[in-house]
């Protein structure tokens, strides 16, 4: 069913919002609440900083994070937009392109945005707009969770392009966006966890050696540079740009 003929655009937006901020609570309030308030005697001896956020940080990474939730809602107007005039290959039919596709597009979409992700993170720390721009994720020097989405508006809106971006290139079915934007949030809250869940013995061995961890990300903002994978460390380990933490 066609989403366009049954509500008009700015209730798919106010929906989006919502669904948007809903799931940043949830999935980062959640682990900032267990990890860092409820459980922390039991989980500090895997936190990897000297002490927990202070009230100002986590206000700015809040802050920031639902100011991007709007953000986020660029690429939903414009897909919606174009989707009238043919333009993009969202579908919602399963039947369009099969099963076998259905379940290959998570791959490609996994695949893509972890290659999109690493070239304009990696382009973000070009001084110039690292000063400008990404500067505002990195005030957060030891995040928290709810530094998720804390970016300043112009990398909100670059980062989100992407999803538009998978779109216009290949034909996905709407629950593939749906689960995927689920599940890219989960991983960035993981990567901004504050904690390392795994021995770092076994971050050296298959599968876990091929992801990116809590760890790299955690060592990412403490020195800003290296390890801008978001997913996987293929791209930084190509590149030349990974760094073990204890290195």
């Amino acid at each position: 069913m066609d989403l366009m003929t049954r509500f008009s655009l700015p209730e798919i937006l106010l929906f989006q919002w919502m669904n948007n901020v809903f799931r940043y609570f949830l999935v980062a309030g959640l682990a900032y609440l267990v990890l860092w308030k409820w459980a922390f005697s039991k989980t500090q001896p895997k936190f990897l900083y000297k002490k927990p956020a202070n009230p100002k940080d986590l206000r700015r990474e809040i802050g920031y994070s639902v100011l991007s939730t709007l953000i986020f809602l660029v690429p939903t107007s414009l897909r919606f937009v174009l989707m009238p005039m043919g333009v993009g290959k969202l579908y919602f039919n399963i039947a369009e392109h099969g099963w076998l596709w259905y379940g290959f597009s998570f791959l490609v979409v996994f695949f893509f945005h972890d290659t999109y992700f690493y070239w304009t993170h990696r382009l973000m720390h070009h001084p110039r707009l690292f000063r400008f721009v990404h500067r505002v994720h990195h005030l957060s020097i030891e995040p928290t969770p709810m530094a998720a989405f804390a970016f300043h508006p112009l990398e909100a809106l670059v980062e989100s392009m992407v999803f538009l971006l998978l779109t216009l290139v290949f034909p996905l079915h709407y629950s593939v966006l749906l689960v995927f934007t689920a599940f890219s949030l989960f991983m960035n809250v993981y990567g901004h966890l504050g904690f390392n869940l795994f021995n770092p013995e076994r971050l050296d061995r298959a599968p876990l050696r091929w992801f990116s961890h809590t760890i790299h990300h955690s060592w990412h903002h403490r020195h800003q540079r290296g390890n801008y994978g978001f997913y996987l460390l293929f791209w930084d380990r190509l590149m030349g740009t990974f760094s073990k933490p204890s290195s």
